[in-house]
């Protein structure tokens, strides 16, 4: 196995005092970052090229076991700030899988900005508005069986609101409207999903450290054109056209300082499907 990262930061906090103003006060308050890492498994090779990365094309090396790429960079403006902050971010994540029946390539890019509003006027808010907008693809390359093939381009815009009530009690809720479309080697469109989605979640600490979280999400699914079974999967996301609806209950209760339970149960329905249920139980021992 070998692994290369790296890791840039732009951070001015230490450099000019919070007095500052103007160019240098937004400087400041500025944060960029820059994740790369790269990982190879190989079969064992008997000179010293076997030990080293080829940076410029990972997956160039066909006797790789499978490799994986991953690049992530942000830039973000009033980080933390009592009234909001605002960011924007790339995305690439690559994975090659040199298997038996043939290579396997799988990918997932995007890019976006997220913003964050207090809507109260103190320092600590207990109530906010945030929008997040990103726009990428999602994609399988499998030479050796191309009904797994799939190329998808997606946009998804979300608005949520947080009220934190106190410190036992959180509520949000968000609205997410996704556009996914499934594009052929010309990128013309062969079939396009619209979905929008109504999530209401909470999170309620019962007594010490033993929370309650519930989340329910209502989901209304439209497509537009003929799909193969992998490629409409990936389109509706598992999804059924028309109306869908999942919801969850996670209970964490600590029956001893050491032991914790956690309790799931998972529900979900779709038009002319029955509804669908199960549940979970864990123990954890902390020592």
């Amino acid at each position: 196995k070998l692994s290369l990262s790296g890791l840039i930061r732009w951070d001015l906090r230490k450099v000019f005092s919070p007095e500052t103003k103007g160019l240098k006060s937004l400087l400041r308050q500025t944060r960029m970052t820059s994740n790369l890492r790269i990982t190879q498994y190989r079969s064992q090779g008997n000179d010293f090229r076997a030990y080293l990365i080829d940076v410029g094309n990972p997956f160039a090396d066909t006797s790789l076991i499978n490799a994986s790429y991953i690049q992530r960079h942000e830039l973000s403006f009033f980080q933390n700030a009592p009234l909001g902050d605002v960011r924007f971010f790339f995305s690439e994540n690559q994975t090659k899988l040199f298997l038996l029946t043939g290579d396997e390539f799988r990918g997932r890019n995007f890019y976006g900005s997220k913003g964050r509003l207090n809507l109260n006027s103190r320092e600590k808010s207990n109530q906010s508005l945030e929008i997040e907008f990103r726009r990428g693809n999602r994609f399988t390359d499998v030479p050796s069986n191309e009904d797994r093939n799939f190329d998808i381009l997606f946009t998804e815009l979300t608005p949520s609101f947080y009220w934190q009530f106190n410190r036992k009690l959180r509520l949000s809720m968000a609205y997410q409207y996704t556009r996914r479309q499934s594009v052929d080697l010309n990128h013309k469109v062969l079939a396009t999903a619209n979905q929008h989605k109504l999530s209401l979640e909470n999170k309620w600490n019962i007594k010490g450290r033993n929370t309650l979280n519930s989340r329910l999400e209502l989901i209304q699914l439209n497509q537009v054109g003929e799909t193969n079974a992998t490629i409409g999967y990936e389109l509706r996301q598992g999804l059924q056209p028309g109306r869908n609806a999942i919801w969850q209950l996670f209970l964490t209760w600590f029956v001893l300082k050491n032991v914790e339970l956690n309790l799931i149960y998972d529900g979900r329905v779709s038009e002319d499907i029955p509804v669908l249920n199960s549940g979970k139980i864990q123990a954890r021992a902390f020592f």
